[in-house]
């Protein structure tokens, strides 16, 4: 039997092992606890990207400041 067939709603085998809640309970819990590494690893990423350009503008205020205070 192909991993397709197993937790998908329908009973394939003639003893419908393949929707036992054991089984399909460990796959659910599987494919959540993989969702949220992916979610995490997007947030962390968005908070690099953030941080990054945080200090992108405190450099730019940083050089525009120096460039005026030396013209007065």
């Amino acid at each position: 039997m192909t991993k397709g067939w197993k937790c998908d709603g329908e009973y394939d085998c003639d003893d419908e092992s393949d929707e036992k809640e054991e089984l399909c309970e460990r796959k659910k819990r599987s494919t959540t606890e993989d969702e949220n590494v992916q979610h995490n690893s997007k947030r962390i990423v968005l908070l690099f990207n953030i941080t990054i350009n945080v200090k992108k503008i405190f450099l730019s205020r940083s050089i525009f400041k120096m460039i005026t205070d030396e013209k007065t």
